[in-house]
């Protein structure tokens, strides 16, 4: 599975976990487009609402057997030529495209987090300690009926101000069929005597998570160490979900669509640092 690691402090919780623009992003008609001045590419961040070709919040973006398609948290590379096989209406994607061109190079989706769902009701639940929102436009497979307590989840949306997950995209699980989580969020409150921080998807959060890294695995993305403000990955299993704080089994960098890191880091070369 290729991973995306760094210590960047927190500029975006995902494109494609969490479709906040970063600072060499500018908002376009449709979604969020940016690009640097030496760069020849642009990314647009949003939600798929459809296909025949893909449409990120309702603009078309046209494919073939060129474009790459990843769906990173499952580990591919390149998943294969078919949209529909690949991702869903609902998932928040972030494609990689060139100035006056709708022709997709690469599209990429990151999960918001995945865990067992607590608490279910019609109306949301939560996963990993994170509030889960359900609205009228919520694409959910195989159907809600399936969304049950221990039932695994995977969330895709945009998280609110407060740290909540109004989810365009979950797809469920039966308990059981998967014991390695995540949850990915910007760090605080670093307490390295009882060794445990807080997380939460978004900056300054109030529903944010506290985690106990104390049997944890440091990824070689922090050797360095943990620092508040960092953008993680906290990963865990079925019984470090269950306690409260959660025990992290990993800890890496975090991850983040491959075409936003490849623009921050032809925006990095770019020596005039200005934007466009």
């Amino acid at each position: 599975m290729k991973r995306i690691k760094d210590n960047l402090s927190w500029a975006l919780l995902l494109s494609v976990v969490l479709a906040s623009a970063l600072p060499i992003v500018s908002c376009g008609g449709g979604g969020d487009a940016g690009t640097s001045p030496a760069s020849t590419s642009l990314i647009t961040t949003g939600v798929v609402t459809g296909f025949g070709s893909v449409f990120v919040d309702g603009v078309e973006f046209t494919t073939d057997a060129t474009t790459k398609r990843r769906h990173l948290d499952d580990g591919a590379t390149d998943a294969g030529s078919d949209d529909r096989l690949v991702f869903s209406q609902g998932m928040v994607v972030s494609v990689q495209h060139q100035p006056g061109s709708n022709k997709a190079l690469k599209i990429d989706f990151v999960n918001n987090l995945e865990g067992p769902v607590t608490n279910a009701t019609a109306s949301g639940c939560t996963i990993l300690g994170v509030p889960v929102t359900i609205g009228a436009n919520t694409v959910i497979k195989p159907n809600a009926a399936a969304l049950v307590n221990g039932a695994i989840a995977e969330v895709s949306g945009r998280p609110d101000a407060s740290g909540a997950i109004p989810a365009t995209f979950i797809e469920l699980k039966p308990a059981g069929t998967k014991n390695v989580f995540q949850i990915k969020g910007i760090v605080s409150n670093i307490d390295t005597v009882n060794k445990t921080f807080k997380i939460g998807t978004v900056q300054g959060a109030a529903s944010n998570v506290t985690v106990s890294f104390a049997s944890a695995v440091l990824d070689s993305s922090v050797a360095g160490g943990l620092t508040n403000g960092m953008f993680a990955e906290v990963k865990t299993d079925l019984a470090g979900a269950a306690t409260t704080p959660i025990k992290a089994t990993k800890v890496e960098a975090g991850l983040k669509s491959e075409v936003e890191v490849e623009l921050e880091t032809e925006h990095a070369s770019d020596p005039s640092g200005g934007h466009k």
